[in-house]
């Protein structure tokens, strides 16, 4: 990823339209990529696929999700790499705080 000026050229790491914003950045940025795999090998499936309604810390990715329930949750992102990648390691996070360790495990 690179900081850039242009929104247009910018992925967002959080939304709240029933669109991903981030799906037309990809194909203007990439238009000749396919998206229709996950890139990351661990804790997530190979392909996106739609998620239940049990779906709910990450759920701007509900409709096309490269994790599930087990692992898109507070708890389970806040601790699955373990102690030392802890986000709360040097004491307790504001919610505000918490929330954007949240969002950025999602993203």
């Amino acid at each position: 990823f690179k900081v850039v000026d242009n929104d247009t050229e910018a992925y967002t790491m959080w939304f709240f339209d029933s669109v991903n914003p981030n799906d037309k950045i990809s194909q203007h940025l990439h238009p000749t990529g396919d998206t229709s795999f996950c890139n990351l090998q661990y804790f997530h499936k190979g392909a996106p696929t739609p998620e239940g309604d049990n779906f709910t810390e990450c759920h701007p990715w509900k409709e096309a999700s490269c994790c599930n329930s087990n692992i898109a949750n507070a708890e389970v992102l806040r601790t699955r790499y373990g102690a030392e990648y802890r986000w709360d390691r040097c004491g307790k996070l504001s919610p505000a705080c918490e929330r954007f360790f949240v969002q950025e495990g999602c993203f």
